[in-house]
């Protein structure tokens, strides 16, 4: 006996689809990702050079994570990412939550460079505050 979803191959759900690729090219939105998936990773980058808390950060287009390190040569983690991610979400921001030492960035297509300079001037001033 064939099995399938109610709403599969249903003719509003395509309809729905067909607009959504339609506002994917209209708004220019892959390559909004990919500029400012490159502006985040600048912007980590440099994070990561200036804090001895901050270990390797690695992604692609709008998805990135961070790690939270006690020590930057042994790698040890650090976990205070839920801690951060709680005070950023105080402040109205949002991270992914992944593992107590991992901050997790995966903001929408829409994103700009000020949401995300907002985003990781919070996130650094926080990061400084670590305390061992």
């Amino acid at each position: 006996m064939p099995h399938g979803f109610t709403y599969g191959g249903h003719a509003a759900a395509c309809a729905v689809a067909l607009k959504n690729i339609e506002i994917l090219f209209r708004d220019k939105l892959v390559e909004n990702s990919a500029a400012m998936g490159k502006y985040i990773r600048t912007r980590l980058d440099k994070i990561e050079e200036q804090s001895p808390f901050t270990g390797n950060v690695r992604g692609w287009g709008l998805h990135w994570v961070m790690e939270v390190v006690k020590d930057k040569t042994t790698r040890e983690p650090h976990n205070v990412a839920f801690p951060i991610m709680d005070l950023l979400y105080k402040k109205g921001l949002l991270l992914g939550r992944h593992l107590p030492y991992i901050l997790g960035f995966a903001p929408p297509l829409i994103v700009t460079k000020e949401e995300i300079d907002l985003l990781l001037e919070e996130l650094e001033a926080e990061i400084k505050n670590i305390k061992l």
